[in-house]
């Protein structure tokens, strides 16, 4: 049995501001979503069990 629990972005902090033209794509977010996920904090749970 595998249990794992964990939170990203624990503080709920903004990525790094990127200049325009190193922004990823053409919608005027002003941060590289490339690099940088835009979803803020993300708890997750995942249990596996193998037989």
């Amino acid at each position: 049995m595998k249990l794992a629990v964990g939170v990203n972005n624990i503080f709920n902090r903004m990525p790094p501001y990127a200049g325009i033209s190193q922004a990823a794509g053409n919608n005027n977010n002003n941060v590289d979503t490339a690099t940088y996920s835009p979803i803020g904090r993300l708890m997750y749970v995942s249990a596996s069990i193998k037989f």
